[in-house]
């Protein structure tokens, strides 16, 4: 509380609390304890209380006020509750006392079992997927990060033939093994610490671009957060210590009699280690592609499939007092513009239907079982403004007074309740008796994540104040001057409300949003993987290209062509990648199956979808080794044959 004590700031049935940015917006740099809001031209509200609201919190309220009445036989389960749990209560217990309660409290039988959630508030900002990403990310940065240890060990172990003259020479000066590597892992873990500062300005320069992507507000700052200081000095040490051990011990373990022979290490050598650490890069890299794709192919699914409505061209406009009971008037006028196809109001936006209720009854109905379905409240018009499609018996019409008592159901409900032909049925919804005149086609009334559920609709007018938006259908002609149009008549008929309106597909685009997101940043990842596994197979390419120099000017002097040499020199790296790919792939399919069982329609993953990530890492593999193979491919036998 910025202003006001918690306690006392809700007591008053008329009183709100608002937040630092309300306060700001409509007072200024005036106190506004005490001072009178108006809410939709109803209710006078006395300031309270201002609250401050950090970034990161998951409830993100303007305006706090106490509810009229109680909620006690209020079974419309979309919002959540919050009870605060004395100290001593034990959670595992406590869950198990209320473990029974819906289906004991529930005012009808269902079929069903129903259990109380509980999650302790500070895991709710992770509690829903969101811990899911994290440790994806997390696992894709700690992958990077041993690829670039991998790459240092790898070219460090590879040119250790120019040092092994320097260890004999200082193991015959007299130094220990134990001191030769402490020399290696101070030089490694100094690079790491080099590499450490370069990266701060990494993350200045990134950071922004991350923020945007993420839609986050993350910050840092050194100087203002020593716990991060504290963890970043011991990784800088490890990833230090990880990347140099191994050639530490490489290069140590020879005698001085063989390093100051330089016969040591064999350069044309295959080390077991190089082999490893190639394979395990390419790995990391495919698998980063499969993802990737696999990612963008289910959003692109998602994108595609019909979903049984159209939104094009269709807006939203929240409804007021003056809309709902002028709403016939309203219509009217609309109508008159050629550019206004349809209008209509309704519950909620096709897409993100998810009323669900009990107490609905049928002819053949089993007496102890209670059905569960979801519902809709709307006017006239709704089903033809989003062109649902209706496959049986007739859509409500216009003015037909007696349709206030009849329903449309969709496929799934037909199927639900057991009738083959029920265009003609009885049945009752909420204690209303009518009959069904229509069957809908399914369409997708919630994100593709669910399945589609039995589905019911009604225009009743008992059920009109449940009504939120109106939703008008424009030509695609013409649409700046139609909705200046729908703006002055709407401000017309209803002056003291602000004009909003937003268009549904583009709001239907933000449902995965997440899933959008995370397929980005997997991308960056996989691009950022794969730099790095070039970076290192250029350096080991170059590196085994130089020690064969004298080798290739041999094989040219004897007549062997270019492309034969090309394809000598990238042989063993074409093999290694295809390996790399035997791994991938298992690890890639099941994280990527798991993944899309969040989705009850999905997209089949597909083998080209492997073999097109194994082309990419393929053929970017081949590029980067077959500039070092040219080059030394091109070179005169002359300058070879004299090489060293």
């Amino acid at each position: 509380m910025s202003k006001g004590t918690a306690g006392n700031a809700l007591k008053a049935q008329n009183s709100v609390v608002i937040s630092e940015n309300i306060a700001k917006k409509y007072f200024g740099k005036d106190n506004p304890m005490g001072k009178i809001l108006n809410l939709n031209n109803q209710r006078n509200l006395t300031v309270t209380g201002v609250i401050h609201i950090p970034n990161n919190s998951h409830l993100q309220p303007d305006f706090i006020i106490p509810l009229h009445q109680g909620l006690e036989n209020d079974w419309n389960w979309r919002d959540p509750s919050y009870i605060l749990l004395s100290q001593k209560t034990n959670l595992l217990q406590f869950k198990d006392k209320i473990a029974g309660f819906m289906n004991k409290k529930m005012p009808y039988n269902s079929r069903m079992s129903f259990q109380l959630g509980l999650l302790p508030i500070t895991k709710v900002h992770l509690g829903f997927g969101g811990k899911t990403y994290i440790t994806i990310f997390s696992l894709i940065a700690i992958f990077i990060l041993l690829i670039a240890c991998i790459n240092y060990a790898n070219l460090t172990t590879a040119r250790s033939a120019n040092r092994t003259r320097e260890v004999g020479l200082r193991k015959v000066a007299g130094a220990r093994k134990g001191q030769l590597i402490q020399q290696f892992l101070s030089e490694s873990v100094l690079t790491s610490l080099v590499s450490f500062l370069f990266s701060l300005f990494t993350i200045w320069l990134f950071l922004p671009l991350l923020n945007n992507l993420t839609n986050k507000q993350i910050s840092f700052n050194l100087l203002q957060n020593y716990s991060m200081i504290l963890f970043l000095l011991p990784v800088i040490l490890l990833v230090g210590i990880l990347a140099g051990i191994y050639p530490a011990f490489f290069i140590t373990r020879l005698k001085p009699v063989d390093s100051l022979k330089g016969s040591g290490v064999k350069a044309g050598r295959r080390s077991r280690f190089r082999i490893i650490s190639v394979v395990g890069q390419f790995a990391i890299s495919v698998f980063l592609i499969i993802c990737t794709v696999t990612i963008f192919k289910q959003l692109n699914f998602i994108q595609n499939r019909p979903l049984g409505f159209s939104t094009d061209n269709v807006i939203k406009i929240p409804i007021n007092k003056n809309l709902l009971y002028g709403f016939d008037k309203y219509k009217n006028i609309l109508a008159q513009n050629p550019g206004v196809l349809q209008v209509t109001a309704g519950q909620s936006v096709p897409y993100n239907e998810d009323y669900k209720t009990g107490g609905i009854k049928w002819d053949g109905k089993d007496s102890q079982f209670s059905p569960l379905m979801r519902y809709s409240i709307s006017l006239h018009n709704y089903l033809e403004t989003f062109g649902m499609e209706i496959i049986a018996g007739w859509s409500f019409r216009h003015k037909n007074v007696s349709d206030i008592n009849k329903y449309i159901i969709n496929e799934k409900a037909a199927a639900y309740m057991g009738m083959k032909n029920p265009v003609g049925k009885r049945l009752s919804f909420w204690g209303i008796e009518g009959i069904i005149i229509g069957v809908v086609k399914n369409y997708h009334h919630v994100p593709l994540h669910c399945e589609i559920m039995p589905q019911i609709f009604t225009v009743h007018p008992r059920h009109w104040n449940a009504l939120r938006y109106i939703f008008i259908k424009i030509a695609p002609q013409n649409i700046p001057q139609t909705l200046q149009f729908i703006r002055e008549e709407t401000t017309a008929l209803a002056p003291q409300y602000p004009f909003s309106y937003s268009f549904l597909d583009q709001e239907m685009n933000k449902l995965y949003q997440s899933e959008q997101k995370m397929g980005q940043m997997i991308g960056y990842f996989a691009f950022f993987a794969i730099f790095l596994s070039c970076l290192g197979l250029f350096g080991l390419a170059s590196f085994m290209s130089e020690k064969r120099t004298k080798e290739i000017g041999i094989r040219k002097v004897l007549g062997a062509s270019i492309p034969g040499i090309l394809a000598l020199l990238n042989k063993q790296f074409i093999k290694w990648v295809l390996i790399a790919n035997i791994f991938a792939w298992p690890l890639a399919y099941y994280v990527m199956s798991n993944w899309l069982k969040s989705f009850a329609y999905k997209a089949n993953i597909g083998i080209w979808v492997f073999i097109l990530a194994s082309l990419i890492a393929l053929i970017i593999s081949l590029f980067t080794v077959s500039y070092q193979a040219i080059r030394v491919a091109m070179a005169h036998p002359v300058d070879s044959l004299r090489y060293e």
